[in-house]
């Protein structure tokens, strides 16, 4: 009985180790064996293997779009409408319509493509707006296209008839467009309007336009048609783009302002250069070389502005007021009293 017993055993393991080897066979000796060959399974579940589909955004979006809202994920959607926006436009706004939070930088970007794109579509889009958000931007894109396509006859229009974030919208878009077509015609339409948002947006828009063209009509129409408490803000906005794209330019005009305008354009000069800057001695070596270039009675504001850029913002890479001035000491500046004694 014990031998019988033994010799049933026997068999049964051999059966066992034989369908094992039929299924995972062992490699030939010339086919190397690797720790992951040994690990992996013989048979892997196709879901398991990425898909084109799977990584798709379109399908992602329409996948979620298909849940309840209370179950829509907002870091999701805003992930989909940017990787949408370059090809998809309309997608894009969709995802952006779809989430619970306010993305008013990512849902206005996809308007402003779609109404570039394809402003039939976003006009049949407009009607299927859930709420008035997502309502209210593609209406102002769609406005401002369409007022900036014929800004001499639809910006006064436009100025006359919208209210409230859209009019902004449109008539800052309008002006715009008018400013390439017409700088003067801008001018004169930026300063009939009242102290504000709106002109003061038009009349940036206007003036840089302006700038490149005739930049002492420029700085008359910011002496006679703003305020004092305007013409700081505007200026600076104006000459920021000036001194990047005009440098030369600019620093010819500068000796011919004065006061206030000249020592805004010398500041924004200034800025434009450093802006690339990283290291902190070449920072203020180069600051200093930029103000020698400088009438001499602007050189003191531009180091007055440089001061108080650094005491209101955070320590960044060394650049601090101590070192400033040790740097103004080292190169004294013509037309600055040295710190020697």
């Amino acid at each position: 009985m014990n031998l019988l017993r033994s010799i049933l055993a026997l068999t049964s393991f051999a059966s066992a180790f034989g369908l094992m080897c039929y299924f995972n066979p062992v490699p030939e000796a010339n086919s190397p064996v690797t720790a992951s060959s040994a690990m992996t399974p013989a048979l892997q579940p196709a879901s398991m293997d990425p898909t084109p589909e799977a990584l798709d955004p379109a399908l992602q979006l329409a996948d979620i779009l298909t849940l309840p809202l209370s179950q829509r994920n907002d870091e999701a959607l805003q992930k989909l409408s940017r990787l949408l926006l370059p090809q998809d436009p309309e997608a894009a706004f969709r995802a952006a319509m779809a989430q619970w939070g306010d993305d008013r930088s990512g849902m206005g970007a996809a308007a402003e493509a779609l109404v570039k794109k394809d402003p039939a579509a976003a006009r049949r889009l407009l009607a299927e707006c859930p709420d008035l958000r997502s309502k209210r931007t593609l209406e102002g894109y769609l406005m401002a296209d369409e007022v900036s396509r014929n800004p001499r006859e639809k910006l006064r229009w436009a100025d006359e008839t919208l209210e409230g974030v859209v009019k902004q919208q449109v008539v800052a878009a309008g002006a715009a467009a008018l400013a390439q077509l017409d700088p003067e015609a801008a001018l004169e339409f930026a300063a009939e309007l009242p102290p504000g948002t709106m002109k003061t947006n038009t009349s940036i828009k206007s003036l840089r336009a302006t700038l490149g063209e005739d930049p002492a009509r420029a700085v008359q129409w910011m002496l006679e048609s703003v305020s004092k408490t305007e013409r700081g803000i505007i200026a600076h906005a104006a000459f920021s783009g000036y001194a990047k794209d005009h440098p030369e330019a600019a620093l010819a005009l500068l000796p011919t302002l004065h006061g206030e305008l000249q020592e805004t354009l010398a500041w924004t000069m200034l800025e434009s250069k450093l802006r690339a800057v990283k290291s902190p001695s070449e920072y203020f070596s180069k600051a200093a070389e930029e103000i020698q270039n400088f009438p001499a009675e602007s050189r003191l504001s531009v180091v007055r502005s440089l001061v108080w850029e650094l005491s209101t913002s955070a320590e960044q890479e060394g650049r601090t007021i101590p070192g400033l001035l040790s740097a103004i000491s080292r190169n004294p500046l013509s037309g600055l009293p040295s710190s020697k004694p």
